[in-house]
């Protein structure tokens, strides 16, 4: 058995993607931690959020550059070079004063680790294809999307054997340790006949495709609608669970997990029938539904003034996970299906495109949380409407094409 084929490089390929959930996930237990030690209170209160949306930026920023370079230099150095990058950023937020100079510590930590999100998918279309590639992402992405049920609760822990920056420490041990495990055991994937030059024109028709062809452009805006939620949820989920609305404090992990289960599930259940009924049909459905759940919620939280009983948000909420989570795997199938020719590089545009506009969403509509969940709510209702919209204009795109092929 080569190393390709084995357990070991499924393994490391799940751990390096799910690095970058844990670097989100993991921090939320620590909000209070740091609110008190950057004294982030009164109207610096929601600054906090910020520790979420400079990771997310600089994770997004970043993929199309280690995407090109991987090309041209080869998977193995560059991504040592974004693992290292990431571990040197972690090591800075241990020694600094400044809690502007952890945002940009923090900025830089996702920075590193959009290497391992990119070139993990690069290195598996290298060396495998068809159904093994298929199989292999399947059981890796259902690995990454354990994490976020286990990462505040693996923060939590971290915590409570000291400090705040003991997560900080967790996460150098572990970028020195997926080093380590690359520099020894893992081949390079694109010997140099294969790398390619710099060619800017490839990287420019990408751009133009994804902002000419219509379709694409509108599946993309309502992949970054619908990616801007999770980030809305990920940027006040710490103050609407743990410390200010429903002031659960150390049971926080606990309800994010319960919370989470919902993409989880979905991501299974989407599985078993997108043969069945096609990925248009799906986000269709998976959209409209969304659209009642955060009316739902909408309606919930004037009741209640903005604070909801626990026991209705948080099933509402799980729902609109849910409904999230069939949805964007078949939003991203759906933006690149045009575009066999070119599709690595349109999904690093969309990729980055995608999660630049959807950090500086979630940023403003977080940045309004003041003690209830109408933030939340509005965001979500808001964006529900827009998505929709969206979706019904490619709809009719779609049927007067093929009115006008037959």
């Amino acid at each position: 058995m080569t190393f390709f084929n084995s357990f070991a490089f499924i393994a490391m390929l799940a751990g390096l993607i799910g690095l970058s959930a844990l670097g989100i996930d993991a921090v939320l237990p620590a909000f209070p931690g740091i609110s008190r030690a950057f004294a982030l209170t009164g109207e610096d209160a929601n600054s906090i959020q910020q520790v979420v949306y400079t990771f997310m930026l600089g994770f997004a920023l970043m993929q199309l550059v280690f995407g090109i370079m991987a090309d041209i230099f080869g998977r193995k150095v560059m991504l040592l070079s974004g693992l290292a990058v990431y571990v040197c950023a972690s090591a800075w937020i241990l020694c600094i004063n400044s809690f502007d100079h952890l945002l940009l510590a923090r900025f830089f930590q996702g920075a590193g680790l959009a290497a391992p999100r990119v070139l993990s998918q690069a290195i598996l279309r290298d060396v495998t294809s068809g159904r093994t590639m298929s199989r292999i992402m399947s059981l890796i992405m259902s690995v990454f999307m354990l994490i976020p049920l286990f990462a505040p609760t693996i923060g939590q822990f971290a915590i409570d054997l000291g400090n705040w920056h003991n997560i900080f420490y967790l996460f150098v041990a572990l970028g020195l340790v997926m080093m380590l495990w690359v520099l020894i055991q893992l081949p390079e994937t694109l010997p140099r006949e294969k790398r390619k030059p710099f060619d800017p024109r490839h990287t420019l028709s990408a751009f133009t495709t994804s902002f000419t062809h219509l379709p694409t452009l509108l599946y993309m805006m309502i992949l970054g609608l619908v990616f801007a939620m999770l980030m809305i949820y990920i940027g006040q989920a710490e103050q609407i669970y743990g410390s200010e609305v429903y002031r659960l404090g150390a049971r926080f992990p606990l309800a994010f997990a319960a919370t989470a289960s919902g993409m989880l599930f979905a991501s299974f259940l989407n599985a078993r029938i997108v043969m069945r009924l096609g990925m248009h049909v799906i986000v269709s459905r998976s959209l409209l539904l969304m659209l009642i759940v955060d009316t739902c919620l909408l309606i919930i939280s004037f009741v209640f003034g903005g604070i909801p009983p626990l026991s209705l948000f948080m099933p509402l909420l799980i729902l609109h996970l849910f409904f999230m989570g069939i949805s964007l795997p078949n939003l991203n199938a759906l933006t690149l299906e045009p575009h066999g020719h070119i599709a690595g590089t349109v999904s690093a545009v969309v990729g980055m495109v995608m999660t630049v506009s959807a950090v500086f969403i979630g940023w403003i509509v977080a940045a309004q949380f003041d003690g209830d969940v109408y933030p939340l709510v509005f965001g979500y209702f808001t964006l529900a409407v827009l998505a929709n919209v969206a979706n019904l204009t490619v709809v009719r795109l779609d049927r007067a094409a093929r009115s006008r092929g037959t």
